[in-house]
């Protein structure tokens, strides 16, 4: 029966003018020309003697020119409540996305479908790029040029490039597009995130080229969203006070990594660092022309922090370890620190004063740390073992190699009152 169905709802190849956007709206609820909403599933393209491109194709559906029609003429809400899910069943996620931004029935009927992404990413370069990726490899992609976006004329709309991918670089998929308009920008993740019943973003990244986008536009449009993770990654040659005003956006995140140079002053910095994120990862210099000392490290109140080209002095390491022995930091569980060149971590230095035993030949321990894909276990065969005053035990791990230095502060566990045994 639903076979059949669909079967009526194919249509034979048309012959069409590639030059012209495949779907092209006005905002989100209307279409000013009927249009054929096309599936990626048996595209093919040939040449005819005229040069003029012929698309073979079976599109599931012809979209009408006004929402009215869309509720009264539109052939697939007229089919019966089971054979219109089986239906969008059988069409491809960009064919489904495509008609939740139909009307508000269709975009009800796509959201009761209960689809889910796995990730929901945000990217600002010389472009915003919003992309849904999908169990099956399968992504899509929304793109927004900045000559999109409206600078002196508010409420006009603006134009959505939408294509989908494969995340499988072996399999080879040909390319599906079209465009759509919307009133901003903002709308466009809100609708994102209905759709794909995701209550944040997983990734808001700010990449090179991202100062070619109004920082006030940007501010609006991130407003209200949450993210798991907020990445500001940005060039250190370019402007550095677009890099200030980004990080003044505040949006609020489980984890944020960011590059040198982006921070104005201790100030700002501080003012990240105290955040309850889960992971922090920063490259240093934070701040131009100065360097990390033991009063930014007991500010951060984070569970995972790593730092790379790490310029704090092993004294302020030393001074900041006996600091957590007496009580600081309680959330901190891993601390990475790497350095680049012929300087190396100094373990006398690090440990002068400070009670602590070599691990004992042969024992490797494991340990379970929040990282920025969610959780790894980190392998510990070595190290110099100390407790805090509440008896939890931490071990702290150097490798100095040409090139490249590395320290690990991996908190272990509560060894409850068993008395320490480790000396200075």
């Amino acid at each position: 029966y639903y076979r059949i169905i669909i079967i009526c709802l194919i249509a034979p190849i048309y012959k069409l003018n590639l030059t012209d956007p495949i779907w092209e709206t006005k905002c989100q609820h209307t279409l000013p020309t009927a249009v054929r909403l096309l599936s990626a599933s048996g595209k093919m393209n040939y040449l005819t003697e005229d040069k003029t491109h012929l698309v073979d194709h079976h599109p599931f559906i012809v979209l009408c020119p006004t929402m009215a029609n869309v509720v009264s003429s539109f052939p697939l809400l007229r089919l019966p409540e089971k054979a219109l899910t089986k239906t969008l069943q059988c069409m491809t996620a960009i064919d489904r996305f495509g008609i939740s931004w139909c009307s508000r029935r269709t975009n009800q009927i796509i959201v009761d479908m209960k689809m889910k992404a796995c990730s929901l990413r945000v990217d600002i370069t010389r472009f915003i790029l919003i992309t849904c990726y999908f169990r099956d490899d399968n992504k899509i992609e929304l793109s927004i040029i900045p000559e999109s976006i409206p600078r002196h004329f508010v409420g006009l709309p603006i134009k959505v490039r939408v294509n989908e991918g494969n995340c499988d670089e072996e399999e080879e998929v040909r390319p599906v597009h079209w465009y759509l308009r919307a009133d901003d920008v903002r709308t466009v993740i809100a609708h994102c995130l209905e759709v794909y019943h995701k209550s944040q973003l997983s990734f808001v990244s700010f990449l090179d080229r991202a100062d070619m986008f109004p920082i006030d536009y940007l501010r609006q449009t991130f407003n209200g969203f949450n993210a798991v993770d907020h990445s500001i990654l940005m060039d250190r040659a370019e402007d550095p006070q677009f890099a200030h005003q980004v990080v003044r956006l505040d949006i609020p995140a489980k984890k944020f990594n960011a590059s040198a140079f982006i921070f104005e002053n201790t100030e700002s910095l501080h003012k990240v660092l105290i955040q309850n994120y889960d992971s922090i990862s920063l490259q240093e210099p934070l701040i131009r022309n100065q360097r990390l000392i033991v009063d930014d490290l007991l500010m951060t109140n984070s569970a995972h922090i790593e730092i790379e080209d790490a310029l704090i002095s092993d004294k302020d390491l030393n001074r900041f370890i006996k600091h957590w022995i007496r009580g600081s930091n309680s959330r901190m569980k891993y601390i990475l620190l790497t350095r680049r060149g012929d300087v190396g971590f100094n373990k006398d230095t690090i440990f002068k004063g400070i009670a602590h035993q070599e691990f004992e030949e042969g024992v490797v321990r494991e340990v379970k740390v929040t990282c920025f894909l969610g959780f790894r276990t980190i392998i510990v065969p070595s190290g110099f073992n100390f407790t805090r005053n509440d008896h939890t035990e931490a071990t702290i791990r150097i490798k100095n190699r040409r090139g490249r230095a590395a320290l690990e502060f991996i908190t272990l566990l509560d060894l409850g009152n068993r008395k320490s045994t480790y000396s200075t």
